[in-house]
Formats: structure tokens, C-alpha cells, sequence
């Protein structure tokens, strides 16, 4: 009997074979989303100031988290906020990075003694925490985003509600064309979401697609409170939610899945290459990536019993961005979250007042590149600043307007509409008045 010999050729046999399998399970898995199986999984949230007072709030927490000095010290000043406040929640915690403080000879360490003394002063938990690096990204502002993460793994909450440390909580009405703090404020509502949800977030409106739409409102029916279009969020993988505040059931194993969407297993090249980490990404991406194939994988039946549900909250209320104040038009801002897909940005709405965003509006998120943030010290000459900003052209007295910025091709834009000036000054000084006695760091550095 002759011996068996194996084809010369099968590295190309195996070759071939690996890619028609790749081919296979990628073609399999493009089988259609059930739109009615994706509302079992994700409804958006109607909006309410309803606070449970039967809840056990000992249970629950607000928490930020910091990778710096500056980023601790904004996350003190928001919980001094939320402590002078009628909030039922105690629990005030920030996760930071256990790296803060280390040196002292650059005064650092001297800066942290301060802040804790400040947090011990409110009640405020620091809870120190090993850095996540991002590690695609050598950027220092982003380099350690990942470390928010972290807030997922904090199991002795059964609720955490979190938002970013660059933000500012609002209590704000109009009287007679000014606007009027009422004082401390928080939103401790959202503890009172209801119990099946595990996690809720606001979308990331200002990336929507206002070139992608997906049929015109007015055929589709317009009623409840479950997203109109499966597409819309499949279509949206790492960029349908903003993770600058969020409802959250700490998981453990939610968390340490996140750390795999980080660092990948090697296994992950060969069954599981859509989910690879990109040097792109960051904290927002990845965790939509995760989201998106957590609900993919549900909606499908491929799961198992460890069901999560997802819920939206109104981006009007706890997503408001204060560049949003600066753009000329508002449509996705101003559309339910139900609606976003059938908006698109050249179809203009009079739905927009600022007066009214920011009175409604429960906590506001400091965003205006290329304009530096309130608390970052601009290098340079402010005229390249100057190009970005709004200046309301009522009544305008234009021999004082080129006397403060003489630089023509550095002026900013002149706009009709006042209100949006008038909210976007009052939130930087507002935040100038909220730190004053309660700054322990250096000013941060930012080049033009």
C-alpha cells in the first residue's frame, strides 16, 4: 500500500480555507436586527424630576473620576455642589489615579494634601486606582481616559449615577434677561430609574448623522417611548451613546470584559476581529463598541441568560454641551432621541431657545474646542480664541466691537441670537464664581 502524501500546495489549501470561514461567519452574522426584539433591550427614558423616597439611597453613589490634579479638583468642586444640596445620595466618590501626588519636589504632592483636606471637609471618598493607559494614544489628555472604566467595578453600590469632571450641575431660571443661580443642585432622579435597567445614557447628538436619514416623521409613527429604527443604532456603533454621564449597575464582569476590548486576547484575532481595539479609539468608542455588541448579541438570541437592558435619557437635560450654544443651527439638539434619525441639519427648526435649553437643562458639559475650558490658561494672543466665539449683534456699537477686537480676520461671529451669548458668558462665569475659595492647583497650559 502506498504512502499518503499531502498535496505541495496546502499552505494555499489552508489559506484559502481560513478565508472562506472568516467569509462565512462574517456573511452569517450580517443576518437582519429585529427592530421589536431591540426594544425588549433599549427604550428611550421620558424624562422626570420623580424621586423614589422609598429607596434605600445609602445603596447608591455619584461618582467622577480624575487622572490629574485639575481633574481632582473639578471633581471636588461638582460633589461641594451636590452636598449643599438636598440630595438624598451620601455617597460622594471619586476614583483617581493612585499615580497623583507622586512627586514631590514639583509641588504636587503639597497640591494633594490640600485636595484631600477639601474632599474630607465635604465628605467626598477619594479612591485611589491603577491607571488604565490607552494604548494607541500618546496624547496626554487622552492617554489615561480608559482609567474611567473603573466605575463599572465599584460593587458595593447597587447604583452609581457618573459624569465627567469637566462638567457643572445648573439651577438656573430667567429674571427679567438675566439668569438667576438658585443655588446647589443634583439629580438624583435618575437613581430612581426604573430597576431593570442596567445602564442609561444620553446619545451623542452632536455626532449624529444629518446626512444619514432614514425616512421623513411624517410617515412614520411618532407614539411610545422605543427608538423608531433598529439601523439608527446599528449603524452608529461607536458613537450612538455619550458616556460624559451615566446610570450604571457596577459588573465586574462588565468591567473586566472592558478591560478585554483594551487589551485584546490574542484569540480575538481570529474570532472576534470587528471588536479589536484601534489605536482611534477612546473611552467613548470602545465602550459603544462593547454596548453595541452586547445589544447585537441579544437581539440575536446569542447572549445567554445575563441579559442587559439599556435605557436613554434626554440629552437636553443631562447632555447639553456648551458648545452648543455657539452653532448656527440646532436640529439635532432640539429632536427627541426618538426622532434623531429622520433629522437632518438643513432642515431648519424654530424649536431652539436658550433661555429655556439651559433653564431645563440638569447639568451642562464644557466643551468649545478650540476654546480652551474655563479652568485652562490660554498661551499666545486670545485672538485666534476670539474667531470662535459669538457676539450678539444687537444693537451693536461697532466703533466699540473693532476697538475690543481691532483684529478683523480674528472677530467673532456676530449673531441674532443674544440669548445664546448671553447663556454661554454666564456659564464661564459662573464656574469662575463656584471655584473661588475652593482652587488648590496650578492653572493648566494650553498653546493656541
Amino acid at each position: 500500500m502506498s504512502n499518503f502524501k499531502a498535496p505541495k500546495n496546502w499552505e494555499f489549501i489552508l489559506a484559502v480555507f481560513i478565508i472562506a470561514y472568516f467569509f462565512l461567519i462574517q456573511f452569517f452574522d450580517q443576518e437582519s436586527i429585529d427592530s421589536a426584539k431591540l426594544k425588549e433591550y433599549l427604550t428611550v427614558l421620558p424624562h422626570n424630576r420623580y424621586i423614589n423616597p422609598s429607596l434605600d439611597y445609602s445603596k447608591f453613589a455619584y461618582v467622577q473620576y480624575a487622572t490629574s490634579l485639575v481633574f481632582l479638583n473639578l471633581a471636588i468642586l461638582n460633589f461641594i455642589n451636590i452636598r449643599e444640596s438636598s440630595s438624598k445620595v451620601g455617597n460622594l466618590v471619586i476614583v483617581h489615579a493612585d499615580t497623583l501626588g507622586e512627586n514631590e519636589n514639583d509641588g504636587s504632592w503639597a497640591q494633594l494634601e490640600k485636595l484631600k483636606k477639601l474632599a474630607s471637609e465635604y465628605g467626598i471618598k477619594l479612591k485611589p486606582v491603577p491607571l488604565i493607559t490607552n494604548p494607541g494614544s500618546k496624547d496626554s489628555d487622552w492617554q489615561f481616559s480608559f482609567t474611567k472604566f473603573h466605575v463599572f467595578n465599584q460593587l458595593e453600590y447597587k447604583r452609581i449615577v457618573y459624569f465627567d469632571a469637566d462638567s457643572m450641575l445648573v439651577n438656573v431660571e430667567s429674571n427679567d434677561g438675566q439668569l438667576v443661580n438658585l443655588g446647589p443642585s443634583h439629580f438624583d432622579e435618575l437613581f430612581s430609574i426604573h430597576e431593570d435597567i442596567d445602564f442609561a445614557l444620553p446619545q451623542a447628538y452632536w455626532l449624529h448623522d444629518t446626512e444619514k436619514k432614514y425616512g421623513s416623521k411624517k410617515t412614520q409613527s411618532r407614539g411610545g417611548n422605543s427608538l423608531h429604527l433598529a439601523s439608527h443604532k446599528f449603524d452608529n456603533r461607536l458613537r450612538f451613546f455619550a458616556n460624559h454621564v451615566m446610570v450604571i449597575k457596577p459588573d465586574a464582569k462588565v468591567f473586566r470584559d472592558l478591560i478585554d476590548y483594551i487589551y485584546n486576547p490574542l484569540s480575538w484575532n481570529f474570532f472576534k476581529r470587528d471588536s479589536l481595539y484601534k489605536a482611534s479609539e477612546y473611552d467613548m468608542e470602545v465602550l459603544n463598541k462593547y454596548f453595541d455588541d452586547t445589544l447585537r448579541g441579544q437581539v440575536k438570541g446569542k447572549s445567554g441568560s445575563d441579559l442587559k437592558k439599556f435605557g436613554i435619557i434626554s440629552h437636553k437635560v443631562y447632555g447639553v454641551l456648551t458648545g452648543e450654544f455657539k452653532e448656527k443651527k440646532h436640529s439635532s439638539f432640539v429632536a427627541e432621541p426618538q426622532d434623531l434619525p429622520f433629522v437632518r441639519n438643513d432642515e431648519l427648526r424654530e424649536e431652539w431657545d436658550a433661555i429655556d435649553v439651559i433653564t431645563n437643562a440638569r447639568l451642562v458639559h464644557f466643551s468649545d474646542a478650540p476654546i480652551p475650558k474655563p479652568w485652562e490658561f490660554k498661551l499666545d494672543n486670545a485672538e485666534y480664541y476670539n474667531a470662535v466665539r459669538i457676539y450678539c449683534e444687537k444693537d451693536l456699537d461697532i466703533a466699540k466691537f473693532n476697538t475690543e477686537f481691532p483684529n478683523h480676520m480674528y472677530q467673532p461671529r456676530l449673531t441674532s441670537d443674544c440669548d445664546s451669548v448671553l447663556v454661554w458668558e454666564w456659564l464661564r462665569k459662573e464656574f469662575e464664581r463656584r471655584r473661588e475659595g475652593n482652587w488648590e492647583v496650578e492653572m493648566t497650559r494650553r498653546a493656541k
